[in-house]
């Protein structure tokens, strides 16, 4: 008898040991997968990132909806803060007359090296011609 029960406890020793296993195997694989799968989805939003990052840069043609863009963009001519022009003319309050300004691109750069704390951008730019193109667009 003490045979039989030695066996039954070594057998399910064994059989408790294989099922360790088993679920060991299981989570590593489960694992990997979703670390494969975050990876793949860590780079994707990456690269979708950079992508929305690079429109702007990429534009060939000055545009109103471009304008409007880089006036919301906190990050307009390298930002320091996380001010836009937006902030202190909240849907271009008080823009309403500056198209007739001969001086508009210094004016642009002025805000953008003093509240937002940037480098500014050049006048003969796309996306100086872009925010100029949307101030004008504010007139009444």
């Amino acid at each position: 008898m003490r045979a039989v029960t030695a066996r039954r406890d070594s057998g399910t020793a064994r059989l408790s040991r294989f099922r360790s296993l088993i679920l060991q195997e299981k989570l590593l694989t489960t694992s990997t997968r979703e670390f494969e799968m975050m990876k793949t989805v860590t780079l994707l939003v990456a690269s979708c990132a950079l992508l929305l990052l690079a429109l702007p840069v990429q534009a060939e043609e000055a545009s109103v909806d471009l304008g409007r863009t880089l006036f919301n963009d906190p990050g307009l001519g390298a930002s320091k803060n996380d001010k836009s022009c937006n902030t202190c003319h909240a849907d271009g309050k008080g823009m309403e007359k500056a198209d007739a300004r001969a001086d508009l691109a210094a004016l642009i750069n002025k805000c953008i090296k003093g509240p937002l704390q940037g480098e500014g951008i050049s006048e003969d730019s796309v996306a100086m011609e872009s925010l100029k193109l949307y101030i004008k667009s504010l007139a009444k």
